[in-house]
């Protein structure tokens, strides 16, 4: 982000100073904020970093299961890009899970401090973390190892909890695709009427039973 000039800036102290000195942030940065008192750029730090390494732990616990599921971790990785899940962190580092390498952008270590850092400012401001400190842990179990490599190695610590399913048998593909013109469709709730208008709009027929006649 720092070459490319996209850098966010997170500054608190001097009002006055950070207006004087804005025009420069612009040019290094896609955003900057100004936050009040000094030590508040350094807790939205904190709480950002909290985030993001809790996200990423649910991420790689989700991928751990996939894995010991004997699901596709790739095209687990492709559901989440195209649904409400989606998001730069998945992209960036769901590569790392599916390859199991962790070519360093943010070290692991650096990423367990920032919770640990993230857990005492709960505790200074009486706001329990309980997600955090699960996530605190599963850093923790992968420091010793790949503390120096990226945060995305966090998986290995879930993988080292996990036992991997048999593989089960590739189905051989048919040798002729058909497309089922006519479907059978059951309820026309919330979801189930708009799915049935899309295959209504690709001209199949579709015939339907719901539970009350008005839909």
């Amino acid at each position: 982000p720092a070459a490319q000039g996209a850098l966010i800036f997170l500054a608190a102290g001097d009002e006055d100073v950070f207006r004087a000195v804005t025009p420069q942030l612009e040019v290094m940065g896609k955003a900057s904020f100004f936050l009040g008192e000094i030590g508040a750029g350094s807790r939205m730090k904190l709480v950002v970093n909290m985030l993001m390494g809790t996200l990423l732990v649910s991420v790689c616990e989700g991928a751990a299961l996939a894995e010991a599921s004997a699901l596709s971790q790739s095209q687990l990785v492709e559901v989440l890009s195209l649904g409400a899940m989606a998001c730069p962190l998945i992209a960036l580092k769901g590569p790392n899970i599916l390859k199991r390498t962790y070519d360093t952008h943010f070290p692991l270590k650096h990423a367990q401090k920032d919770l640990r850092f993230a857990l005492a400012l709960g505790d200074a401001v009486g706001q329990g973390l309980p997600i955090c400190a699960v996530a605190n842990e599963c850093f923790v179990r992968a420091r010793p190892v790949h503390g120096d490599d990226d945060f995305s190695a966090v998986y290995e610590a879930m993988m080292s909890q996990a036992t991997v399913a048999p593989k089960l048998a590739p189905t051989t593909p048919a040798s002729e695709t058909t497309t089922t013109r006519e479907v059978g469709f059951l309820g026309l709730g919330i979801m189930g009427s708009g799915m049935a208008a899309c295959l209504l709009k690709a001209g199949m027929t579709v015939v339907v039973w719901n539970r009350s006649s008005a839909k």
